[in-house]
């Protein structure tokens, strides 16, 4: 009866953590309604940059937590109903206008089998000196390796265009001021912080594009897809920056995993910022994969995510995991080296094996010889 009650409190306990924990969702800057306390969680990326069209195809999956004075730890979840109602939105930076699509979630889990790790099994071999009449009574144990918005009324606001996306309203955006867009955001609907107009800005400067997503209210879906950005670039660009209210404290222990995915022509190595101010992200970051790919073999993985002619040639896939996201405050800006050392992570499993020598048999040997010893010592005498 003990063993009944404590599986079922095992069972409640995973039942309970599966549904509070963040379920991805896309997300870059987020602009929620006022009242709700917001923070990122883990997330996915996928950054294909073709060399001849300079053309960069980002796909996000992201997760957060929100909570608000009905609840402490509300996890906002994509493909829950219930979340629809939430006013969620999101800006998403790019240095030119994107072309917004939907996108195959589900390329995350090809590229994540793609990249795990070699399994490497290795001998232990030790001595069982179990007595054989014990033995069958042993426990054997193994050791394993671990639809349209309404309209413009900011001045200093373009909208460069607005359609429905995978559930989402979309608005390609262009402003002269950051003051100007967050009257546009306010009146369709975003809450723009004091940080966030701190982040735009930049960009802003830079004459980069803001593409802003919520949840579409007229959608009959009942969840939202994954979303695809392409845009030109002639260096492929993630907006690593987030507002300073999104930044972890690493002194508490690490931060969030960002897991990126990078299809390039070469090994991708990233640089956090731009000119004079860049640094390496390898500070921050663990590469766990990186080879050249047959073209049919790129394609299939990125199916359903990228068009099948988007590419023209192999390229290499690099997979990188950062565990202090959000802290940056610069954006994360890939090279690529064709001469690069390939890489794939190595998982070492230690297999016992075990060489039986039972103590009562020894002792029996024994006892064995020495009786046979001293019998012929008595017969030679």
């Amino acid at each position: 009866m003990r063993v009944f009650r404590k599986v079922v409190v095992i069972g409640l306990v995973v039942a309970i953590s599966i549904r509070t924990s963040p379920i991805p969702v896309d997300a870059c800057c987020p602009a929620f309604r006022t009242g709700r306390d917001v923070q990122i969680a883990d997330q996915r990326i996928l950054v294909a940059w073709d060399p001849h069209t300079k053309m960069e195809h980002f796909v996000r999956e992201a997760g957060f937590r929100v909570s608000d004075d009905r609840s402490d730890a509300t996890s906002a979840e994509d493909g829950n109903a219930e979340a629809r109602n939430e006013d969620f939105g999101f800006l998403v930076p790019s240095p030119t206008s994107p072309e917004v699509e939907e996108s195959d979630r589900d390329v995350f889990l090809r590229l994540e089998s793609q990249v795990q790790p070699i399994i490497q099994r290795v001998n232990r071999w030790c001595i069982d000196f179990t007595p054989g009449l014990l033995r069958p009574f042993k426990l054997e144990k193994a050791l394993l390796g671990k639809g349209g918005l309404p309209p413009n009324v900011a001045t200093d606001v373009r909208v460069l265009e607005t359609k429905q996306v995978a559930g989402y309203d979309v608005a390609i955006l262009q402003a002269d001021d950051a003051g100007a867009l967050q009257v546009w955001l306010k009146d369709h609907g975003y809450a723009m912080r004091d940080s966030m107009r701190d982040w735009v800005q930049p960009y802003i400067e830079k004459g980069w594009v803001i593409t802003a997503f919520k949840y579409a209210e007229g959608s009959t879906r009942t969840n939202v897809g994954a979303v695809r950005m392409s845009f030109r670039t002639d260096r492929p660009v993630f907006p690593y920056r987030v507002p300073s209210d999104q930044h972890v404290d690493l002194k508490n222990g690490r931060g969030n995993t960002l897991r990126a995915y990078v299809v390039g022509p070469g090994k991708a190595e990233g640089h956090l910022g731009e000119g004079a101010n860049t640094s390496p992200w390898a500070s921050k970051s663990v590469v766990r994969y990186s080879k050249p790919l047959a073209k049919g073999s790129l394609l299939g993985l990125l199916r359903g995510a990228i068009a099948q002619d988007d590419f023209k040639e192999p390229l290499w896939l690099t997979a990188i995991d950062d565990h202090t996201w959000p802290s940056g405050s610069d954006d994360l800006w890939f090279d690529f080296d064709p001469k690069g050392t390939e890489y794939q992570q190595i998982n070492t499993v230690m297999v016992p094996r075990t060489v039986p020598i039972p103590l009562d048999l020894v002792a029996l040997f024994c006892v064995s010889y020495l009786a046979i010893r001293r019998r012929r010592k008595s017969s030679s005498v």
